[in-house]
């Protein structure tokens, strides 16, 4: 991926199976304490920058400085390509467990990649049965080896 193509929001194209989960899965109450306390972060942030202003030059500065009004989920709608509905949804709900796809395109854009492994773990999907799970991964291992 060149330089060009990572300063660039992802296309909304899904690439989640039209009426099927993910095959994987993370535990959803520990990914909203962790977006979530970025969210909060990003809005502080943001907060904070707006009221700055350079001593002497407060209507000249407001003038010719515009800031966009872009949220912490907003911004993570851009990035990440999840709606924005979605993520008010994730981040708002007590489902027990969030889509490995969701998490992974939310965590890219909020730049917290590295809590995988480390407070993240990807798991099987426990609603899948055995029989799907491993239909699933002789499929992958196909399309690893092609």
């Amino acid at each position: 991926m060149s330089a060009n193509q990572a300063d660039q929001p992802k296309e909304r194209e899904r690439k989640y199976r039209t009426g099927q989960t993910d095959p994987l899965v993370v535990d959803g109450p520990t990914f909203r304490e962790h977006l979530n306390a970025w969210c909060e972060r990003f809005d502080k942030q943001k907060k904070n920058s707006a009221r700055r202003q350079p001593s002497g030059e407060s209507d000249r500065y407001e003038e010719s400085v515009q800031i966009p009004e872009v949220w912490a989920k907003e911004y993570l709608s851009i990035w990440s390509g999840v709606g924005l509905e979605s993520i008010k949804k994730t981040l708002s709900s007590d489902a027990k467990w969030v889509t490995y796809g969701k998490a992974d395109d939310l965590l890219t854009a909020a730049g917290l990649t590295h809590l995988w492994g480390v407070e993240l773990h990807a798991i099987p999907n426990p609603s899948w049965t055995k029989e799907r799970w491993q239909a699933w991964r002789v499929e992958q291992a196909g399309v690893c080896n092609d």
